[in-house]
């Protein structure tokens, strides 16, 4: 009798409880679909970063709904966007600087300086490519480094590193230096979807890859 009421106590007990609801599948599925679509809106307005994150947070929380397999496709083509367009502000900063040299004969000091003198349109940084910039200006201004750091998909996309010299250097899955490898003269990137009929360059700042999406 004993081990009877014991077997109903927990049998009770359990059955009580309280439960951990999952959450409905049509409503994972909405929120990955409207996730989905804020994703392609942000691409196409160029803030990869967004819309990398979104597409990494469908892969991630759902990976069962039907967007998930778009939303992993899709989420290669916006990291390659994001590093295109990261590798043109690099390049459009070094040319800032060498116009800025010869009109004021120093370097810019930061970026606030060459967006100060209209030669950069912003700060690339707050652009949305998902890529932080840091520009350092030597003490006597005849020299500088550059910086750019994937702020999103990190471990997924490359780092770069140019200095006055004009070159610029690259690295995967770790900041780019110095002594990194140093960048194809030719190389922007870009040329991986000249054969993409929905990829075509629009006149936005560092000229952004825009898609089209089915």
């Amino acid at each position: 009798m004993r081990k009877l009421f014991i077997v109903l106590l927990v049998f009770l007990v359990a059955g009580c409880g309280p439960g951990v609801e999952a959450e409905p599948e049509s409503d994972s599925a909405a929120e990955a679909d409207d996730l989905y679509q804020s994703a392609v809106a942000a691409d196409e307005a160029g803030k990869f970063g967004d819309s990398e994150e979104l597409l990494a947070q469908i892969v991630a929380e759902h990976s069962s709904s039907t967007a998930a397999d778009d939303a992993g496709e899709m989420l290669a083509r916006v990291r390659e966007s994001s590093e295109a367009a990261a590798l043109e502000a690099v390049r459009d900063i070094i040319e800032a600087q060498d116009y800025y040299m010869a009109t004021q004969r120093r370097y810019g000091l930061n970026v606030e300086d060459l967006v100060g003198q209209i030669l950069l349109p912003e700060d690339p940084s707050r652009a949305g490519l998902g890529y932080r910039f840091s520009l350092r200006g030597s003490p006597s201004a005849d020299s500088y480094t550059l910086t750019a750091e994937p702020s999103s998909g990190v471990g997924e996309k490359r780092s770069f590193f140019a200095d006055s010299s004009g070159v610029i250097r690259s690295e995967l899955g770790q900041p780019a230096t110095v002594e990194s490898p140093e960048l194809d003269a030719d190389s922007d990137l870009s040329s991986l979807w000249a054969e993409d009929p929905c990829a075509l360059r629009v006149t936005t700042a560092w000229g952004h890859l825009r898609r089209c999406h089915s």
